[in-house]
């Protein structure tokens, strides 16, 4: 059929012409997400977009999303990517991507180094059409790849059917980056001129008057102009006076399909259930013909009627409202009938490709059928890997249709509880299993039941309740010695969280004696156990020959433990050299590990006093885990931030990130809320208030003196406060400042019994005469804190123990030292960058009588150049230079997720928008 001229779009073809030169001119991309009712010209616009891109220089890609597509892993954009005679990405490359399509984030970042090397060579329009069909590996791919790439020469233009305030909604939800600009173009109706024109195109001579006011029936309507048009050059008039918009469209397909012969019905009405583009070869198998010359002549009927496109070896509908429209047109059996024989071909055709057949499995399924559960369970399983939210909803889908009475009930539930626990839905996962477990069953499924059920409870920290379900299933007897072991090790592992070290290093030890070395998950699971317990006593050379052992038995995924505890034995060097490799062998590991790296390399900075560098890594900490919906560690980076903005003295900022980790938390721990008090306590210490930290820790620390543990009860401690090791000095000086001696006494034995069980490291040993120098205002002990942390590699411990020793030797009348310690204090603080720190020094300097310059550091500008940290600074030159962002990720040694931050930082503070404008910035930038 010949392309129609677009009509009545003028000013929408400008806009995107203005965004295209932009582009070309300047660098940077953006997002036009297009809007509109089915029929407006959606699609049309987009051609016409394309075609002025290529017109302009473009490399062009363009895909469209077709409604059984909602599970194809990533179909709409991959298809992009090689779509055209000249594709964005070759064929040997896009095969190498083929070897990493269960890992998001790994095809995400190399998708993004592709793109962008090639934006770097000639911009990029990459056209979606029909988006809202798009499959949820395709929609996490649009919102990582715009945000990753929101300073290269690429626009993305994107067709979705409805309102505009629907799109907005879907972005709001997390469709695209929300640093990525977006422009709406939301398409009215066209005007009557623009109809008429149209329709005389189509008519092929002038419009009589009665033809023009049978168009207006349309409305503005592209489609429906163009349908009424036919029906008018085919000379037949509906009456306009009555006739509504639906009820003119309906009435000409209706009339259209009952002047086609059966044979091309029968046709139609499959490609319409096929819901695709559909091969002369694949109607031909399914309709029972002996050659596709059978199909072309069909499709030609069809096509001569306006009902089908013939495109190469294929036939498909002009527009999906033709296609709805003899969808609707099937009785419901033959619906099934065909829905049933899609999902047969498709499965034998692709050799077992589930995924492919999941949409007609479930179209045609009925309560009990065996056979769209089995189609529905492997495709969950097979699409697990890229889409967990979509194996998820396939998993729930599959145990809805099974019947209790079913033979093989069980067996279904317990494989889609264990699919959801794969895909993080923890809660949906237990309910299965709690209805699996109404009806009576044997032992030892139970336990495999409760198997499940803890990792579920786990998952959504409800610790308490899986030691109760533990213990009550090991109470019953005639449960397998294997599930036995397997129960206690997952207690084992919950009780590091809800009771002391020791209970669970006992229980986790039971466990791997009664598994005997026989089952690999019990030896897994006791190990991380015994790790954790170790690292929550402060045995901290223990619990890493306990991770050291995880990860070589085990795998790199394993090796953040190690890192992290690497960390607290002031082994740095040993800890960047673990994260250096698994970063750079991240590729080859599952994805579910770099969150864990980005975590244990965010505390790995904020320790060594590269505090905007642990603050730019808890930024792709919090992106990463929104992509792959990890709350954990999100909260973790979030606790981070929070500290940093109040040590910043940027407090409203700390505290509502701090209530936003509180947020995260609740929304995963329902039934145990968290102590997020205790963050906020350290943070009160940090900052001189000693009453509101008392209150808080007080309790938990007299608790943890009275079990001998390192911790105080760990069941209310975030991770993040764990990582603080100087709690007890801050908390110590909180707590004399309060008057509160007894509990400064606790401090003090905490301090010592971390530094007893770890003599060699020095963090430890200094934190220990730190704390009971303050408590007993001791300044020798001060003097020997000083001294010791002056050699460890923690810079901020060091600077906050020669503030404690200059104040305490003021206090003590030996001023001229005091000064001397408490300006050294000062150039650490000023180094670090740390404001609260800064200016509480510089006052006590003052106050002391010293004179003190005001330090041009002590507050970084918020915009400019002098706002750039050194970290910024750096990627902005290797960036200017040319240099991809994996280019410059290796360069610095830093992971490519916190170049992609730096970068967003760099844009926002020096208000630009592309790498382009980058390079002309800095080339232009002051010397100094």
């Amino acid at each position: 059929m010949a392309r129609l001229n677009l009509y009545g779009r003028a000013a929408e073809l400008d806009h995107v012409d203005d965004a295209l030169r932009a582009a070309t001119r300047h660098g940077g991309g953006v997002v036009i997400v297009i809007t509109g009712e089915a029929g407006i010209g959606k699609s049309a616009l987009l051609e016409s977009i394309q075609r002025q891109a290529r017109d302009a220089g473009f490399a062009v890609g363009w895909a469209r999303a077709a409604p059984v597509d909602d599970v194809a892993a990533g179909a709409l954009v991959l298809l992009a990517l090689r779509s055209g005679n000249q594709p964005l990405v070759d064929t040997e490359t896009f095969q190498n991507l083929a070897t990493i399509f269960d890992k998001r984030l790994w095809l995400a970042d190399q998708i993004a180094d592709i793109l962008e090397d090639r934006a770097q060579r000639q911009p990029i329009l990459i056209a979606l059409d029909d988006f809202q069909y798009a499959d949820p590996l395709s929609r996490f791919l649009m919102r990582a790849l715009t945000g990753r790439l929101a300073g290269s020469s690429i626009i993305w233009a994107i067709a979705r059917r409805g309102s505009q305030a629907e799109a907005a909604e879907e972005i709001a939800a997390g469709a695209l980056d929300a640093t990525v600009d977006v422009d709406h173009i939301a398409l009215g109706p066209l005007a009557d001129e623009d109809i008429f024109a149209l329709a005389a195109e189509i008519v092929g001579h002038p419009l009589s008057a009665p033809a023009r006011q049978q168009l207006r029936v349309a409305t503005g309507n592209p489609l429906l102009a163009s349908q009424l048009s036919r029906q008018i050059a085919s000379g037949h008039l509906a009456d306009a006076d009555n006739a509504a918009i639906p009820g003119s469209l309906l009435i000409s397909l209706q009339t259209r399909t009952r002047r086609l012969g059966g044979p091309a019905r029968d046709l139609l009405h499959l490609a319409a259930v096929w819901g695709r583009p559909l091969t002369f070869t694949t109607a031909a198998e399914m309709l029972g013909l002996t050659s596709t010359q059978e199909v072309l002549d069909r499709a030609r009927d069809a096509a001569a009627l306006g009902l089908l496109n013939v495109d190469g070896d294929a036939v498909e509908f002009p527009h999906d409202l033709i296609r709805e429209f003899c969808y609707g047109a099937l009785s419901r059996s033959a619906k099934i009938d065909l829905h049933r024989r899609c999902a047969a071909f498709i499965m034998v055709a692709t050799n077992g490709n589930a995924v492919r057949a999941a949409p007609h499995a479930e179209a045609c399924a009925r309560l009990g059928d065996a056979e769209a559960i089995s189609i529905l369970r492997t495709a969950a399983e097979q699409c697990l890997g890229t889409v967990p939210h979509a194996a998820a909803e396939l998993a729930l889908v599959a145990f809805a249709l099974a019947k209790p009475h079913d033979p093989d009930w069980q067996d279904v539930g317990q494989a889609c509880a264990e699919i959801l626990l794969e895909a993080q839905h923890g809660a949906e996962a237990l309910n299965i299993v709690d209805e699996l477990l109404q009806p009576a069953v044997d032992p030892n499924r139970w336990a495999q039941l409760q198997v499940i059920a803890a990792r579920a409870l786990w998952l959504t920290g409800r610790l308490s309740e899986l030691v109760d379900r533990v213990d009550t299933t090991l109470s019953l007897t005639g449960v397998s010695a294997e599930l036995i072991a397997r129960l206690t090790a997952t207690k084992a592992l919950a009780l590091t969280r809800v009771e002391s070290a020791s209970v669970a290093e006992a229980t986790a030890q039971r466990a791997l004696q009664m598994d005997g070395g026989v089952d690999p998950a019990v030896a897994l699971i006791g190990l991380q156990a015994l790790g954790q317990a170790a690292r929550n006593e402060g045995r901290y050379g223990l619990a890493l020959d306990r991770f050291h052992s995880l990860r070589t038995r085990f795998g790199p995924q394993y090796v953040s433990s190690e890192i992290m505890t690497l960390q607290n034995l002031d082994r740095y060097s040993e800890a960047q050299s673990l994260l250096d490799a698994a970063f750079h062998g991240a590729d080859s590991h599952s994805e579910a590990v770099l969150p864990d790296l980005l975590l244990a390399q965010q505390w790995q900075d904020w320790h060594l006093g590269h505090l905007d560098a642990a603050a730019a890594t808890a930024h792709s900490l919090i992106r990463v885990s929104d992509e792959l919906g990890n709350r954990a560690n999100k909260i973790e980076a979030l606790i981070l931030l929070g500290i940093y903005a109040a040590l910043q003295k940027q407090f409203e900022q700390g505290a509502a990130l701090l209530s936003e980790a509180s947020r995260d938390f609740a929304a995963d721990n329902s039934a145990h809320p968290p102590e997020f008090a205790l963050v906020r306590g350290y943070l009160c210490a940090a900052m001189g208030d000693p009453t509101t930290p008392v209150a808080v820790l007080a309790p938990m620390v007299r608790e943890a003196t009275q079990r001998h543990d390192h911790w105080p009860d760990p069941s209310r401690l975030t991770n993040a406060f764990r990582r603080l090791q100087e709690w007890p000095r801050l908390l110590a000086g909180a707590a004399m400042s309060g008057q509160q001696r007894a509990l400064a006494d606790q401090c003090v034995a905490q301090a010592e019994l971390f530094a007893r069980r770890n003599p060699a490291v020095q963090t430890l040993q200094g934190i220990a005469a730190q704390t009971r120098g303050i408590v007993e205002q001791d300044v020798r002990l001060l003097q020997d804190a000083a001294a010791i942390l002056a050699e460890a590699p923690r810079v901020m411990l060091h600077a906050r123990a020669r503030a404690d020793l200059g104040h305490a030797l003021i206090r003590s009348r030996r001023r001229r030292q005091g000064v001397v310690e408490l300006e050294l204090a000062l150039s650490l603080y000023e180094r670090l960058g740390l404001p609260l720190y800064f200016d509480e020094v510089q006052a006590a300097l003052e106050k002391a009588g010293q004179s003190v310059p005001r330090s041009a550091r002590s507050v970084r500008p918020k915009f400019g150049w002098g706002a750039l940290t050194d970290t910024e600074r750096a990627v902005a030159r290797h960036v200017a230079a040319g240099r991809t962002n994996r280019a410059t990720a290796e360069a610095l040694n830093i992971s490519i997720h916190t170049v992609n931050t730096h970068l967003r930082s760099i844009f926002a503070k020096l208000d630009l928008h592309s790498r382009v404008q980058l390079a002309n910035a800095w080339n232009a930038r002051p010397i100094n």
